[in-house]
């Protein structure tokens, strides 16, 4: 028999696509005749940025560019560089047209490198792009059964219910001149790009992202004989972005990542190399919450018939804190093994963060792979790879809860003069993540009445119950209901009183 009830629908996060594939970059890079010699190849870099992805029907595409960077010394001991750019598309299968919300990420799994000759370098390396494809599922729960003879045991949820999500490449470009009292930029060594969100507004539909990319360029001018300059500028984020559902009572929770960060040197008014064209890709990601109350059925029975029930555990998640900081660590990292007399110039990849949360504490270990060019005791330049980690702690009020969406972003990094093959190095770093606390309900997802029974009589019976057995369990192992046992035995509450036999009225 068909059971009338009433559901409400529930948004949770749903992973729609999950896939990954490789881009090999094979080069050969010719230096230019006003490029040094290479005396020594110091550091091969590959660095990938995604420029824009899309779905398009049963494809999920990513076009982007590997930068691909020599940095070598020449027969005098300069740093010098020489760069070329890799483009690139790749597509993956995803099986059958799937909508939702992008967001793709690519990483360097190696990079290999032979000088030919002083004037040539032949550059292998892979790189791992991965697409993810997310949406919002509305999954029902049934909140009440139109269909007196059923008792049905409900429990009250809070929780945060998922409106939208989205995915949007900011593509962010800016010219800027170096201030006049800093040095020429004839060789970019690195630069690097940290996203900051500073507000976020909320209109029907609509989103607006304020913020700025911190850009951090190092490079080598031939006027301090080689040594690297760092030069900082922020570039201002101002964005809106289309957001389906959200309203302004919604709690949006944003990230902000960088997928990519160029920056390129040109020539100013008087022929000097002071201009510098920045080109940096920045990832938002959107989810837009409500709050949210639900009476779920955690049981259910029927008095004069078979009810067949179908039961779900849904993991019910509330936004109760976000973690939006910066920290400040110092490092003692050790170059005694490069004989290394001062630190020329430093630059740093993506962080690696392992979280924990535990007796309402919440933890992040960060790794923090470093590049470093130094100079030894032969004056001559060195490079090593160097890993620093540190713990982040913060207590969060809630138990049983989860962390999404962690992200640690190195703002930038300065360091000391080198004693005993030591150095101190200070980072600071902006930690964001969301906490949820975590209610995980066993929840009636579907019923029938598969018989019932035409006549129905009622007799009453003695039971000894156990010590603070429910008035519930009680009405569902005799087949009757919590009311009837309240009114035959003249009770409150919801458990049997200790020690006391009660009157079971049986249908």
């Amino acid at each position: 028999m068909a059971l009338d009830y009433s559901t409400e629908n529930i948004g949770m996060l749903k992973t729609l696509f999950e896939g990954s594939c490789e881009q090999a970059v094979d080069c050969d890079i010719s230096l230019p005749d006003y490029c040094p010699d290479i005396s020594r190849v110091l550091r091969c870099c590959v660095a990938p940025s995604i420029i824009s992805s899309k779905i398009s029907g049963d494809r999920a595409c990513a076009d982007g560019n590997a930068l691909v960077r020599i940095i070598y010394a020449d027969e005098n001991n300069n740093i010098c560089t020489c760069e070329q750019n890799f483009p690139f598309s790749k597509f993956i299968q995803l099986g059958s047209d799937t909508s939702g919300a992008l967001s793709t990420d690519i990483s360097v799994q190696y990079t290999n490198c032979r000088a030919v000759n002083k004037k040539r370098i032949e550059v292998h390396a892979l790189l791992h792009i991965s697409f993810r494809i997310s949406g919002v599922s509305r999954c029902p729960a049934i909140t009440s059964v139109g269909r007196q003879t059923v008792q049905t045991k409900t429990r009250e949820v809070n929780f945060s219910d998922l409106l939208s999500t989205e995915c949007k490449i900011i593509p962010l470009s800016e010219t800027v001149e170096l201030p006049a009292d800093y040095l020429p930029a004839e060789r970019v060594v690195a630069c690097c790009g940290a996203p900051v969100l500073n507000d976020v507004r909320v209109v029907q539909d609509k989103i607006l992202i304020k913020g700025e990319a911190d850009i951090t360029l190092i490079y080598c001018s031939d006027e301090n004989h080689g040594e690297s300059v760092k030069f900082n500028h922020s570039i201002p984020i101002n964005q809106v972005l289309e957001v389906p559902g959200i309203t302004e009572n919604s709690t949006p929770a944003v990230r902000l990542r960088t997928l990519g960060c160029e920056c390129n040197v040109r020539n100013g008014a008087n022929s000097d190399p002071r201009l510098i064209e920045i080109n940096c890709n920045i990832l938002a990601t959107v989810k837009a919450y409500s709050k949210a109350q639900l009476n779920c059925i955690t049981d259910a029975y029927c008095i004069d018939g078979n009810l067949q029930s179908d039961y779900e555990k849904r993991e019910f998640m509330s936004l109760c804190d976000k973690v939006h900081e910066t920290h400040i660590q110092k490092f003692a990292v050790d170059l005694s093994s490069l004989d290394a007399k001062k630190i020329c110039c430093l630059w740093w990849d993506m962080p690696k963060v392992n979280k924990t949360l535990h007796d309402g504490n919440l933890g992040l270990h960060c790794i923090i792979p470093l590049n470093i060019v130094a100079v030894d005791s032969d004056e001559r330049p060195v490079f090593c790879e160097r890993e620093i980690d540190f713990e982040f702690s913060r207590s969060v009020d809630v138990n049983g809860s989860v962390v999404e969406d962690e992200c640690v972003v190195p703002l930038g990094f300065s360091w000391g003069s080198i004693s005993d093959g030591k150095t101190e190095i200070k980072g600071e770093f902006l930690i964001d993540a969301d906490v949820f606390s975590l209610d995980t309900v066993n929840t009636l997802v579907g019923a029938d009445i598969l018989s019932t029974d035409s006549k129905t009589t009622t007799c009453v019976i003695v039971y000894f119950p156990d010590k603070e057995e429910s008035l519930w369990n009680i009405a569902r192992k005799f087949n009757t209901t919590v009311d009837m046992i309240k009114s035959e035995n003249t009770i409150q509450g919801e458990c049997a009183p200790d020690g006391v036999p009660l009157l079971i009225p049986v249908i």
